[in-house]
């Protein structure tokens, strides 16, 4: 891993309930600790990077990680391709196969071009040289 050089700030999704403000990361050289604050706020808290992973390590982490039901792990490939072909028109395979990783669904490129073709014989979807899109 490098070494940090500079200061690194970063937005995060999370807000504070009170300021309703996100929360910002700052991580400065040689990198013992992490200051958060306020987004345009000027007040820093920082916390030591050991002390933040003892606590990350010890507390309750399946509290903070997102919890996936088994119905959502047991998804259908066929379904997922069309909700995303139907969501952002026309894909290349490529382009279908990154969307299918950002949902979390592994998948090699020679199943997804099976599926195409499947859907394509099925009338579902239709291809124009390497896009595909749904039949309306």
């Amino acid at each position: 891993m490098l070494k940090l050089n500079t200061s690194i700030i970063r937005e995060t999704n999370v807000k504070d309930e009170k300021e309703d403000k996100a929360i910002c990361i700052k991580l400065e050289p040689p990198g013992n600790t992490i200051g958060f604050r306020l987004r345009y706020g000027r007040q820093t808290w920082t916390l030591p990077v050991k002390d933040a992973y003892m606590a990350a390590r010890y507390s309750n982490a399946e509290a903070v990680r997102p919890s996936v039901s088994k119905r959502e792990r047991n998804v259908s490939v066929k379904d997922e391709i069309v909700s995303v072909l139907h969501a952002h028109g026309k894909l290349n395979i490529a382009q279908v196969l990154q969307r299918l990783k950002g949902k979390r669904i592994s998948v090699t490129k020679a199943q997804t071009g099976e599926w195409l073709d499947t859907l394509k014989e099925m009338g579902k979807v239709k291809q124009e040289r390497f896009d595909y899109r749904l039949v309306k």
